[in-house]
């Protein structure tokens, strides 16, 4: 009963944030995206899929978990990008949110010329209402599991870890896109959250996006090392 009120009163905020943040961006990516210079939002949205898609390997991809997925933007630049992938799979907590989603990939469907193309992409994309710490797939079900700007939502995250670790094949790979905390020493002191939440506040509307859970480097490091992934590499 506890977790279902928690899970509930996490999706109403989610539903107000991705309605407050589309209209103030005019996106359907909540992200924060990888600024260059000269780049608008667009844009920076559109890099950093670019980056976590070559990151990732998904040139190599069959099948692809897009966790906390959103209105689904960059799964549907991923599909349209690797012709390699089978089966993208969106799993959101939140099923008003995946409502949205699914009416963005039928606008995408819709600008494509062909029928068969209609129909192979439809198979491709499809949605899964769950959470990141209980993922409704079998032992590893996927070469992929992507979370794009959305882990720091994820609660906890070392349980998020162990069913990546769960549903990833053999040779899988977990691909994080994630804001951290990069606090140096002299910084932790009794005035840890007023710097903070005055670094935050610059980020004007997006902050809205990180209005969670706040880890450090050390948090997810420790997180990923706990588990048997063979490789971890980390660009920061």
């Amino acid at each position: 009963m506890v977790f279902k009120e928690k899970r509930e009163r996490r999706c109403r905020f989610y539903r107000f944030v991705t309605e407050y943040v589309k209209l103030a961006t005019g996106t359907n990516s909540l992200n924060f995206g990888y600024w260059e210079e000269g780049n608008d939002l667009v844009q920076a949205q559109k890099n950093i899929c670019i980056i976590t898609g070559r990151f990732g390997n998904l040139d190599t991809a069959k099948k692809v978990i897009d966790l906390g997925s959103g209105l689904s933007d960059p799964a549907i630049q991923w599909s349209s990008k690797y012709q390699s992938i089978d089966k993208i799979v969106c799993v959101d907590v939140n099923y008003y949110g995946l409502r949205k989603a699914k009416k963005n990939v039928c606008n995408y469907l819709k600008t494509l010329n062909h029928k068969t193309s209609v129909v192979d992409k439809a198979k491709i994309l499809s949605m899964v209402n769950a959470t990141a710490t209980r993922i409704p797939f079998p032992d590893d079900f996927a070469d992929r599991i992507v979370a794009l700007e959305s882990a720091q939502h994820f609660k906890p995250f070392a349980q998020f870890v162990a069913e990546s670790y769960r549903v990833l094949k053999s040779q899988g790979l977990l691909i994080l896109a994630i804001p951290v905390l990069t606090l140096n020493d002299k910084s932790r002191s009794t005035n840890i959250n007023i710097k903070f939440l005055r670094e935050l506040r610059s980020l004007g509307v997006l902050s809205l996006t990180w209005a969670s859970e706040h880890y450090e480097l050390s948090d997810i490091r420790s997180a990923i090392l706990k588990e048997n992934f063979s490789r971890l590499y980390m660009i920061h």
